[in-house]
């Protein structure tokens, strides 16, 4: 068995990356994805609410999946409608967290049990961020 130390690990992710924005052919989607796998709490929204409407809304804990510049997947318990609007937290390494407006596009069933959603960005909120972890137990 083999380990990769951190810096290589930390390398080949950077250069497949790399490839993969550098080749948008091998990508059917106009915005490539990048794979993530990260715990994060969303706020169910009503439609065109925003403030503190929107920081008030459900949460619901979801796995990220993967990030787009135009949207995310991600895993939830629960099934969600589509059109239904809801707020995300993102994490940045410079600055603070981006609280960004978001509208699901598609629930599909997950082979565990859970539901895999797809949403579009709409627009980043200019209310303060929420925490940037979320401590989400495992879906499914």
């Amino acid at each position: 068995m083999i380990e990769l130390s951190l810096e290589k690990l930390a390398d080949a992710v950077a250069a497949l990356r790399n490839e993969i924005w550098n080749c948008p052919e091998h990508e059917r989607r106009s915005l490539p994805r990048i794979r993530v796998w990260a715990p994060r709490t969303i706020r169910l929204t009503h439609p065109g609410a925003t403030g503190t409407a929107a920081s008030a809304g459900t949460p619901v804990d979801v796995w990220l999946v993967d990030l787009a510049c135009g949207g995310v997947s991600f895993l939830s318990p629960r099934t969600i409608p589509v059109d239904q609007e809801f707020t995300l937290a993102l994490p940045s390494m410079e600055s603070t967290a981006s609280t960004l407006h978001c509208k699901v596009l598609h629930c599909q069933p997950a082979p565990n049990g859970s539901y895999l959603v797809g949403a579009r960005f709409l627009g980043e909120s200019a209310e303060a961020s929420q925490p940037t972890s979320a401590a989400a137990a495992p879906v499914g």
